[in-house]
């Protein structure tokens, strides 16, 4: 089975083994669970996944060599589990296969969530779980579209400077105080959880990437080099992930498709031609350049970006290939 199948009993060799082998289970349940429903009409085996999660918390290795915190999350995981199961066993008509699946990833997803990312702080290897998130993609999208009108309709360019600027050392002072306090932490995610990506409470907060790349677009670019940057991640990132985990098939680089960037590509040049065209007054060959250079370099980036996070990696690298293509055109443009 596609869920079902996965439930085989965990490799004891090792608490690593054992607790990587749990979290490919989830991340592959949480993956595939809405295949399976469209597919099967097949709610998620809870019963079976509270056993495996059972089996690995009762382990010898995982008592003995796990640490504190890590046990801790697994428990976690695993009441959530149980808890979830007595209220479907309690009326299992009450509820389709589909509400199953919603009930499912409400209650375990947060939990996956944190037990990930203590995961990957101390070192083990957890697949990413990239769900597209609604609340995260439309943030995304509007924090861009805003950014780049008052840009444009307001702020100066030592305005942008200022505001990155403080943007950014605010972003990376809550960085220091997320790792040093747990409450701090703890009160973070429950504000943010809707917006936040899973394994962040252990790790830089994109959030935090991005408004590095909005200070360094602001210190070395252009303004139409820094705006096409911005829409380049924020809206052609949020498309990427939708069509990509809903009708993605065709891979082409590790979990990423052809049909994910394909997306990201359309959507960003549509957004940046639209937006030069508005704010510039170039020819249309112009505008479909550059537009164009920063979108294709975008969805290029955001592909093989695998060694830095892709919210400080493809505004920058989007914004290199307007700049060229406007040196390339030789448009002399007002910053």
């Amino acid at each position: 089975g596609e869920v079902g199948g996965e439930t085989r009993r965990p490799r004891l060799n090792s608490a690593k083994d054992s607790v990587e082998d749990l979290a490919q289970l989830l991340s592959k349940v949480f993956k595939d669970g809405h295949k399976v429903w469209r597919r099967h009409k097949r709610p998620p085996e809870i019963k079976a996944i509270t056993a495996r999660i059972e089996e690995v918390v009762e382990s010898s290795h995982v008592l003995t060599e796990a640490s504190a915190e890590l046990l801790r999350a697994i428990k976690e995981l695993l009441s959530a589990a149980k808890d979830l199961d007595a209220k479907i066993s309690a009326d299992p008509s009450k509820l389709s296969p589909g509400e199953q699946w919603a009930k499912f990833e409400s209650a375990m997803l947060s939990k996956y969530e944190e037990f990930a990312g203590l995961m990957r702080a101390a070192g083990y290897h957890v697949p990413q779980v990239r769900n597209f998130k609604l609340s995260r993609s439309l943030f995304h999208a509007t924090n861009a579209l805003g950014v780049v009108y008052m840009a444009e309709h307001w702020w100066t360019s030592r305005d942008l400077l200022l505001i990155s600027g403080c943007c950014t050392l605010s972003a990376w002072i809550m960085e220091a105080l997320k790792m040093s306090s747990d409450g701090f932490k703890r009160v973070m995610f429950q504000l943010l959880g809707s917006i936040s990506r899973d394994g962040e409470q252990h790790n830089i907060n994109s959030a935090t990437w991005y408004m590095s790349a909005m200070l360094i677009l602001a210190l070395g670019f252009p303004k139409i080099a820094s705006c096409i940057g911005t829409l380049s991640l924020g809206i052609g990132d949020p498309a990427a992930a939708l069509v990509g985990s809903k009708f993605g098939s065709i891979r082409i680089f590790g979990k990423k498709t052809l049909e994910g960037t394909t997306a990201f590509f359309l959507s960003s040049c549509i957004a940046s031609m639209l937006y030069v065209k508005l704010h510039y007054a170039l020819p249309m060959q112009q505008v479909i350049i550059l537009a164009g250079a920063g979108s294709l370099v975008g969805a290029i980036s955001e592909l093989y970006c695998t060694w830095i996070d892709d919210n400080l990696f493809v505004p920058i690298m989007s914004a290199v290939a307007v700049l060229g293509a406007i040196q390339w055109l030789g448009i002399d443009i007002d910053v």
